[in-house]
């Protein structure tokens, strides 16, 4: 039959295949996530636990959420923050939703977690999941971006993934949609 190797060849290659796998692996997701979304909108629950141990508001089409949600980021660094044996204080720069501040603020020797993100949106789900998790007294919240100059600047956002945001228009994940930031640059600028 002519063309037919060429047509099973596209089924059969290793990009389909991957392709496939990644289709499957999002239609689970949203199976599992999508209703737990809407148990948090009715009040059956407070939000939704993460495979990392806290829980984050829903924001189930975020590429960043379901990283939390999957365990995308891996046990290295979490792992590394829960069980750190010394003092500390963390400076987390572009918190996003606030995954590895919360994690942080777990450990009995976190002193305080001060969380930097500039986003608007994402700034009040980081707000929302401090208070989720009941860290409000070591973490906090500051609405700015962490530059070399205090003032003000453009982001550029990403339409499905918060922790895309950059100040760079040339980011992959860079849309038309913008936001006008306060950036600080040191101790004094902050709120």
């Amino acid at each position: 039959m002519p063309g037919s190797k060429t047509f099973f060849g596209k089924y059969h290659s290793k990009e389909y295949i991957n392709e496939r796998r990644h289709l499957r692996g999002l239609l689970g997701y949203y199976i599992k996530y999508i209703p737990m979304s809407w148990g948090v909108r009715l009040g059956l629950s407070s939000g939704i636990l993460t495979r990392y141990g806290v829980e984050l508001t829903p924001n189930v089409f975020d590429a960043t959420f379901r990283m939390c949600c999957e365990g995308g980021y891996g046990t290295f660094l979490s792992s590394y923050m829960v069980d750190y044996e010394k003092p500390f204080i963390m400076l987390d720069i572009g918190a996003n939703q606030g995954l590895f501040s919360l994690l942080a603020a777990q450990n009995t020797k976190c002193q305080q977690v001060i969380a930097f993100e500039p986003v608007a949106t994402t700034f009040q789900l980081l707000e929302q999941n401090i208070e989720l998790n009941l860290a409000t007294s070591r973490i906090k919240a500051v609405q700015a971006a962490v530059s070399d100059h205090a003032g003000q600047a453009r982001i550029f956002l990403s339409k499905t993934h918060s922790g895309g945001a950059s100040l760079s228009q040339s980011t992959v994940h860079s849309s038309d949609k913008t936001e006008e930031i306060e950036t600080v640059s040191d101790s004094n600028s902050m709120r």
